[in-house]
């Protein structure tokens, strides 16, 4: 059969539909059926086929007559036959449209039929009569005629890409909505719009270019960014090439073009991200050797390079947390790039260290940024708790082919002497930082907690037998609460239940002044006494007192004892008498305090009391 006959038979679908007044007898109909050569299915209404001609049963797969309990659902989509038994009943001997659906045959394979259907009497049953029609080679030739087209269309249409029709005089014929997505255009902006004058869009010259290019015959492909005229910033990828048709007809060009403002903003990431250091933003150290490898290539003169080492890094991340010494690394990162030059290259070396490269520089420009370095530092104004400071070394090439391996060397060398020198000072001004601050706490009054605290150990070292240096028992009375600088809302703790606030809270701010007193040479002598000034004599549930040679610091012990005696004398009103307190203290004696110490600070105290502190 040609593809013509299949066309002109195609709508010769109802040939049996008439059969319920057209046989008088069961066997007469089945009879019909079975020597028909239409394809025609009989099924009950408990959906089981009872005949079939055979071009339906070679279509299914089955024996003529062999059904054996088959059921429709085998071979027709159960949404179909839903369908057909739902109108049984309702509306039994109208016809309906052609219905199109593959049937899947015994075997599984699929064929693309096409099927009517009507429910008719045959022996006082209702039976549902199926009059299908084999339209494979239909729809094949329909698939066809319609491929290239869907194609197109699917293609140009629906791709992510960006595509323009141009015809052979450079006319913009078609486009597809991402084309103009991308560029930010209307279809009545470019339709119709020649590219080979002057157009009255924003293209760029190389895009025309490239479309007069290929309607000559020419294909390219460029890159380029492109400000759209809503403002945006884009990067697009385009390829302009030539058209024809199978019977090489010139038909134009057709233009791809791809947003890759994404893949170029990623490229930019990556590259950044392999030689920068992503916390500070400054070049990596990776960064630095490749540029020292090309100096030593390029063997650049003059050239100097300041090596720096970042103070107080470690207390800031052990005492106050990596946020505070990401702070520290970023306002050092800003402190020396606003300090030097535009051609000078800045890089983070190492977790505290810093290699800046001068350029063109010799010795005395080095110093000269390297103090302005310094100065920026002593005048840096941010809120944080540890204040910015470096110590750095500075060399100069002296001669053309001097290695900069040297120059490295000699700069390092420079920056520990630096270290060793002002290393005192710089860690003084760190902890001055600290400490003003922390007086500074709740408008002032831990400031002058302190001194009242100090006054106490003044009064201690003149007036006891004290068991340690009277410089180290003032020390611990000065930085002993360091840790409030973190946890100032422990003071209210402290003070408002001096008796149990040790026991009832976990105080925070005492491991946090340990770790602040180990990062500072100057202090870190008292850091165990810090950890330990609030821990009790007798532990819980123990029945007898330690001895003198308690774990705890002598001067903890002491310390503790004067923190509590003042904390309760500063609870508002109606604050307890000193004699109150006193006996409050001595009720703690072998408990809380040091029973031997307690008795000696009360018996001193009752002796020579304070005046300034608690009057006559």
């Amino acid at each position: 059969m040609s593809e013509s006959d299949v066309l002109n038979d195609y709508n010769n679908v109802e040939n049996v539909l008439s059969m319920r007044n057209s046989f008088s007898a069961e066997d007469e109909l089945l009879s019909f059926i079975k020597n028909i050569n239409d394809i025609l299915i009989l099924v009950s209404e408990d959906r089981k086929i009872i005949a079939a001609s055979d071009s339906a049963n070679k279509l299914m797969g089955i024996q003529s007559g062999n059904y054996s309990e088959l059921t429709i659902d085998r071979f027709f989509p159960p949404m179909y036959i839903n369908m057909m038994f739902t109108r049984h009943g309702n509306n039994a001997g109208t016809a309906v449209q052609p219905m199109s659906f593959a049937m899947t045959g015994k075997h599984g394979q699929n064929t693309q039929i096409e099927v009517c259907f009507n429910w008719h009497k045959l022996s006082g049953r209702d039976v549902l009569v199926l009059s299908c029609r084999d339209i494979s080679l239909y729809s094949a030739i329909i698939d066809d005629l319609t491929e290239r087209e869907d194609q197109y269309r699917t293609l140009f249409h629906n791709t992510p890409l960006g595509l323009i029709h141009i015809d052979s005089d450079c006319y913009i014929k078609d486009c597809n909505d991402a084309f103009l997505s991308i560029f930010g255009f209307t279809k009545l902006d470019v339709f119709n719009v020649c590219l080979s004058e002057d157009s009255p869009i924003n293209f760029y010259r190389e895009f025309i270019n490239a479309a007069i290019d290929s309607v000559c015959g020419t294909s390219s492909t460029h890159e380029s960014d492109f400000t759209t005229p809503d403002g945006r910033m884009i990067w697009v990828r385009v390829t302009f090439s030539p058209v024809s048709s199978d019977s090489n007809v010139f038909l134009g060009a057709i233009g791809i073009v791809e947003d890759i403002t994404e893949a170029k903003s990623a490229q930019s990431e990556i590259a950044f991200m392999s030689s920068h250091d992503i916390l500070t933003g400054l070049y990596n150290r990776a960064s630095c050797e490749d540029t020292l490898r090309m100096i030593d290539k390029l063997e650049l003169f003059p050239l100097s390079v300041i090596y720096a080492d970042l103070n107080g890094l470690k207390l800031a991340n052990d005492a106050f947390g990596h946020e505070e010494g990401d702070r520290l690394l970023k306002s050092a990162a800003r402190i020396m790039t606003n300090n030097v030059r535009s051609s000078d290259l800045v890089y983070r070396y190492g977790g505290d260290e810093f290699i800046i490269v001068l350029r063109g520089a010799d010795m005395k420009i080095a110093l000269q940024k390297a103090e302005s370095i310094t100065q920026s530092c002593l005048g840096w104004k941010e809120e944080c708790f540890v204040l910015p400071s470096m110590a750095m070394g500075c060399a100069a090439k002296t001669t053309p082919g001097q290695p900069v391996a040297e120059l490295m060397k000699d700069a390092e060398d420079n920056m520990y002497a630096n270290k060793l020198q002002m290393g005192k000072a710089n860690r003084s001004r760190i902890l001055g930082v600290i400490e003003g601050k922390l007086r500074a706490l709740s408008g002032g009054a831990v400031g002058r907690r302190c001194d009242r605290i100090m006054a106490w150990g003044e009064w201690a070292a003149r007036n006891m037998e004290i068991m340690c240096s009277s410089e180290y028992l003032l020390l611990l009375c000065r930085y002993h609460d360091i840790g409030l600088l973190v946890s100032p809302e422990e003071l209210d703790i402290i003070q408002r239940d001096p008796i149990e606030a040790d026991k009832a809270y976990p105080l925070q701010h005492i491991a946090i002044g340990y770790r602040i007193a180990r990062s500072v040479t100057e202090i870190s002598s008292i850091a165990d006494a810090i950890l330990t000034h609030h821990e009790w004599w007798a532990a819980e549930g123990q029945t007898s007192a330690q001895d003198s040679d308690s774990d705890i610091p002598y001067a903890a012990r002491l310390v503790h004892i004067i923190d509590t005696v003042e904390a309760m004398a500063s609870l508002p009103a109606p604050a307890p008498s000193w004699d109150e307190i006193f006996r409050s203290v001595k009720a703690c004696a072998g408990r809380q305090f040091d029973p031997r110490l307690t008795e000696e600070f009360l018996g001193r105290v009752a002796k020579a009391p304070p005046e300034e502190l608690i009057g006559k």
